[in-house]
């Protein structure tokens, strides 16, 4: 997966309207229900390009993936202030990029002199209001009936970042991974329940990390937890099996996906397998965690099999520890 976040120019401007009708016609994230027509669309951009706005977009492998901007609001006694905008393909998500996104608009935000952005939420969409708050952001007010989508109607959390004095950033908390015990149980299973909700409408059922006894798990010794700040904010399920060192869950809390709770995660089983004598590790995914099919190639997990396993379909992949030999 190669990532590069960019200043939106003419180029962008097909993928970044296709991005925009895929994530509008999902119904639970922007204003729009589905795009403006093409011209219109791009006459828009084009009066945030001739007018030095703050837009940025995400290229997964050269296509258009997302977009972040912040928009001076109205009126001269709120030149100060910013309207944040952003949005992500569903194949873009919980892979980090819409920290970085933000990040990156934000910083140009500041640099032409805002010292505010506001944004709005939908009350329902915990995910992004978690990114938000990871972010700096603050809730300010509840907007009631904010939304009406199909007849039904949806609040809103009103919500801003005031630029610091200094405008340094906050020191990212230290992850602690260790072996979870019995008074962990709850607190992982609801880490899990947290990371893989999402998937169940894709699936048409819980995904099985979902479903698993985690008391029993931990009482095998098969569970680690991540805990950042006091709280457990990921899950790793790992053991030997005749087929070697196996991961069979790694989960992380929806508000910290994209802060590397789940590389750390991952990095000490494969550190657990070395300790252990295996010289590889192996996983799998369901087919519909596309994220993961992004992911996993990405850090040197190779596919070695697909099949069907009590009615899930997986994808297996494999990285070997060992370096290779040099011919």
């Amino acid at each position: 997966m190669n990532l590069s976040i960019e200043p939106v120019s003419e180029a962008h401007f097909a993928g970044l309207r296709a991005a925009l009708d895929t994530v509008a016609r999902e119904k639970r994230f922007l204003a729009f229900t589905q795009a403006p027509p093409v011209e219109q669309a791009f006459d828009f951009y084009r009066s945030i390009i001739a007018n030095d706005g703050c837009q940025m977009v995400a290229l997964l492998d050269g296509q258009v993936a997302g977009w972040c901007d912040v928009l001076p609001s109205h009126g001269q006694a709120r030149s100060h202030v910013g309207i944040l905008g952003i949005g992500l393909i569903p194949s873009a998500r919980h892979l980090g990029i819409g920290a970085k996104l933000m990040q990156a608009t934000i910083a140009a935000a500041w640099a032409k002199g805002m010292t505010r952005i506001e944004l709005t939420v939908r009350v329902d969409n915990t995910n992004a209001k978690a990114l938000y708050e990871r972010l700096g952001f603050e809730v300010e007010g509840l907007l009631r009936r904010a939304f009406r989508v199909d007849g039904e109607y949806f609040d809103s959390y009103s919500m801003a970042l005031l630029r610091g004095a200094a405008g340094a950033p906050v020191p990212a908390p230290e992850i602690l991974v260790r072996a979870a015990g019995l008074d962990d149980a709850v607190a992982a299973a609801a880490c899990v329940n947290a990371a893989f909700e999402l998937y169940i409408e894709r699936m048409g059922k819980a995904p099985a990390p979902m479903l698993a006894d985690y008391p029993a798990l931990i009482g095998a010794d098969k569970v680690w937890v991540a805990v950042r700040s006091g709280q457990v904010a990921g899950v790793l399920v790992q053991y030997e099996t005749e087929d070697g060192f196996y991961v069979d869950t790694v989960a992380v809390a929806p508000a910290c996906q994209g802060t590397g709770v789940g590389r750390s995660l991952l990095r000490f089983a494969e550190g657990e397998a070395l300790r252990r004598g295996f010289e590889a590790v192996y996983l799998r995914t369901n087919a519909r965690m596309t994220e993961n099919q992004i992911l996993y190639p990405k850090i040197g997990y190779v596919e070695y099999d697909r099949r069907t396993e009590g009615g899930y379909e997986r994808i297996f992949y494999r990285k070997s520890l060992v370096p290779a030999a040099s011919s």
